[in-house]
């Protein structure tokens, strides 16, 4: 049936000088032939690259308790979406909650997306970062009043345990609405 198909990687480089990257095709023959030669298909697998990054679902907590709280939401919506290699593929609905802690401040209207995202936990915490800083999020007080608070509850099949990134997020256990916007964003599994 011919020689392997050659299928060019998405995002592949372009510049000349260069390696134009690739990847193989598996046919059925090519098995055959591994087999043949005492290979596996689990050598197969152990050897192919694929030609997208792989993504995971990110589970993102959006929190606001001073001034326009909904539209600090949307906008914290909008700048996830448009998160390089990411896209929102469910949202919780907006719940009022009480503060956490101890300093006196106004409730706040919480929220969670389920964010595909082909960034490494380190790198979207990064964005998060960036994205409450551009909606005037100031920090202070530990647990203290914010425009926007963007927090990683989880990363589906990743965990993370470094000084100041920890998935799943340490305070989960102690957060009702989250597990709540968690299950919905799940089905409960």
């Amino acid at each position: 049936m011919g020689g392997p198909v050659k299928q060019t990687c998405t995002g592949a480089p372009t510049a000349p000088s260069r390696i134009q990257f690739a990847c193989d095709v598996v046919r059925r023959e090519a098995i055959h032939r591994n087999d043949a030669a005492g290979l596996t298909r689990a050598h197969d697998a152990g050897t192919f690259r694929p030609c997208q990054p792989m993504s995971d679902i990110a589970y993102v907590a959006l929190g606001s308790n001073l001034g326009d709280r909904a539209g600090y939401l949307a906008q914290g919506r909008m700048a996830l979406a448009e998160l390089p290699g990411s896209r929102i593929v469910a949202v919780s609905p907006v719940e009022e909650t009480p503060p956490v802690g101890d300093v006196p401040q106004g409730s706040y209207l919480n929220q969670m997306v389920a964010l595909e995202t082909s960034l490494a936990p380190r790198a979207l915490l990064d964005a998060l970062l960036a994205i409450e800083q551009r909606a005037g999020r100031v920090r202070g007080v530990r647990w203290g009043p914010r425009t926007l608070d963007l927090d990683i509850v989880m990363f589906e099949g990743q965990e993370v345990h470094e000084p100041d990134l920890i998935v799943p997020h340490p305070e989960l256990p102690n957060r009702d609405f989250w597990q709540r916007e968690l299950s919905e964003l799940t089905g409960g599994r």
